[in-house]
């Protein structure tokens, strides 16, 4: 699957429950993520946010 289609695939619901197994290590029925899971999901996510929160980031400049 490319990452497209993945995103294309991906609704808010399934991201919460990737975002929220990241944070805990564990998936929502209590077994543990592997090491490559973990990464997996968190790839996913932060494509996810980049995808959709990336229209609403605000920047900043820094004063001297």
């Amino acid at each position: 699957m490319n990452i497209e289609a993945l995103l294309a695939s991906m609704t808010p619901e399934i991201y919460e429950r990737l975002r929220q197994a990241v944070e805990t290590g564990k998936w929502p029925e209590g077994t543990p993520l592997s090491t490559e899971q973990r990464d997996s999901c968190m790839q996913a996510v932060m494509l996810y946010q980049s995808k959709h929160n990336g229209k609403n980031r605000v920047s900043y400049k820094l004063s001297n």
